[in-house]
C-alpha cells in the first residue's frame, strides 16, 4: 500500500511536520481533505482502488491528527504547506483533487501559485467567493428516510441518555450521513474524521480572508489549457451553484443521486471520473 513519510515544512519559523501517505504508481494526484481540522483517512480508503493506475498522495493538513505543529495554523499556512509538499515531492506542477473545504485550499493555492498547477478537480466545492448562494431547504436530518433509519436501530432524535454510548454513537453517525449523503442507509460507509482538531479548525477558519475571489484565477487557468473540473452531487447540501456560467472554461459534472460525500453515494461513478482526470491531464 505504499509508505508513510514525513515532510518537513517551516514557512513561519515554527517546527512543523506534515504527515504524508502515498500509494500506487503512475501520474500523481494530490488529495486535499475537507474541513480544517480533518484528516486524510476521510478520503484515503475510498480512493485506494485508483492506486492500480495512479500515484495517490494524501496528507493530514497542518494541526490535524498526525501533522502536529507548535502553533495553531492559519489558512495562509495551509497554502504554504502545500507548496512545501510540492517541493518535497520534486514535482514541477501538481494535479490537485480537493473535496469540500479542500477545494478552498486548492483554489487558494492556485491563486498564489498558478504556474504550479497542472489540473484542478473540485469535488463538492465551496463557492469561489464568500458570497455563496443561500440554502433554502430544511435541515437534512428531518427527512423521513432518516427517521426510518434511526428507528431500525431503536433510535430517535433528539438523542436519549438511555440509548447508551453505542446508541448515541450510531445516532451521531446516522445524522452525519443524513447531512452528507443522498442515501442515508450508507451511513456505515462514511469515514468521518472521528479525530477532529477543533482548535486548529477554528484558527484556520478565523484567518480566512473576507474578500477572496477565486473566479479570475480559475478562468485564467482554464483559458491557459489547465483543466478545471467541478463535480457536484445533485443532492449536495451546498447550493447547486452555476459554475459554468460564473467561471468561463470550467467544466461542471453533476452526479445523480449523490450528496456532499458523493464518492460514497456513487463510488464507481466518482472513481471513474477521478481516474480519467488523472490519466488525461498533461
Amino acid at each position: 500500500m505504499g509508505d508513510s513519510v514525513d515532510v518537513t515544512d517551516d514557512p513561519i519559523g515554527a517546527p512543523c511536520r506534515l504527515w504524508v501517505r502515498e500509494v500506487g504508481e503512475g501520474p500523481r494526484l494530490v488529495f486535499l481533505h475537507g474541513g480544517w481540522g480533518g484528516e486524510l483517512e476521510i478520503l484515503f480508503y475510498d480512493f485506494l482502488p485508483l492506486a492500480d493506475e495512479l500515484r495517490l498522495t494524501f496528507y493530514d493538513q497542518r494541526g490535524s491528527l498526525r501533522s502536529r505543529c507548535d502553533d495553531l495554523p492559519t489558512a495562509a499556512d495551509h497554502v504554504s504547506d502545500l507548496e512545501a509538499l510540492r517541493r518535497s515531492l520534486d514535482e514541477d506542477r501538481l494535479v490537485l483533487v480537493g473535496h469540500s473545504n479542500g477545494t478552498w485550499l486548492a483554489m487558494a493555492y492556485a491563486e498564489k501559485h498558478p504556474d504550479r498547477v497542472a489540473g484542478l478537480l473540485l469535488m463538492a466545492p465551496v463557492w469561489p467567493t464568500p458570497d455563496e448562494p443561500g440554502m433554502e431547504s430544511p435541515p437534512r436530518w428531518e427527512r423521513p428516510e432518516v427517521a426510518a433509519e434511526l428507528a431500525r436501530h431503536g433510535l430517535v432524535l433528539p438523542r436519549r441518555p438511555e440509548d447508551g454510548s453505542r446508541g448515541q454513537s450510531i445516532n451521531h453517525r446516522i445524522i452525519f450521513a443524513a447531512v452528507n449523503l443522498h442515501d442515508v442507509t450508507k451511513w456505515r460507509e462514511v469515514r468521518a474524521p472521528w479525530t477532529y482538531a477543533g482548535a486548529a479548525a477554528s484558527s484556520a477558519a478565523e484567518s480566512m480572508p473576507a474578500d477572496y475571489d477565486f473566479r479570475p484565477t480559475l478562468a485564467a487557468l482554464a483559458g491557459d489549457g489547465v483543466p478545471v473540473v467541478v463535480v457536484q452531487g445533485d443532492d449536495d447540501f451546498l447550493p447547486p451553484a452555476t459554475w459554468t456560467e460564473t467561471v468561463p472554461g470550467v467544466e461542471r459534472v453533476e452526479i445523480e443521486r449523490a450528496g456532499h460525500v458523493l464518492y460514497v453515494d456513487r463510488p464507481m461513478r466518482v472513481l471513474g471520473l477521478v481516474r480519467d482526470f488523472g490519466l488525461e491531464v498533461d
